[in-house]
């Protein structure tokens, strides 16, 4: 499960990366038809270019910021699938050794949990009330 969150979170960010240097390209060419006809008048050229300049840097700030957003999700979502990871690592080892582990049972030792001690076919009850009675007992 964790390493199909991986594949899914490194789809995500490339999604995320890709797309926003495709949208920030497309952007900047839209932009750039109202600044060249602008920049066509010989009195507003000046100030346009300007504008430009300012437009397509917070343009690539955004987009810039976006993506770095992207990686730092990308490292936080890595963080925590590794912790992810350990957990679901530990508890396997908790349960392996669970199924390991001797079991004492009436004295008997027993080397995996499915071999259960079987009664004897007769046990004898002895208490200081009664007599001893001997107890036929079932499987």
């Amino acid at each position: 499960m964790i390493k199909k969150l991986r594949g899914l979170k490194a789809i995500v960010q490339d999604v995320v990366e890709h797309g926003s240097l495709a949208v920030e390209k497309v952007q900047k060419e839209t932009s750039n038809l109202p600044f060249d006809a602008l920049e066509l008048i010989p009195p507003l050229a000046v100030p346009i270019r300007g504008v430009r300049a300012i437009h397509d840097a917070s343009v690539a700030t955004v987009y810039g910021m976006i993506r770095l957003v992207n990686r730092v999700v990308g490292e936080t979502v890595d963080v925590v699938l590794d912790g992810m990871e350990k957990v679901a690592e530990s508890e396997a080892e908790i349960l392996a050794a669970q199924e390991t582990t001797d079991i004492v049972v009436a004295g008997t030792v027993a080397a995996e949990p499915a071999e259960r001690p079987t009664l004897p076919e007769r046990v004898t009850l002895v208490s200081e009330t009664s007599p001893s009675t001997v107890v036929d007992s079932e499987h």
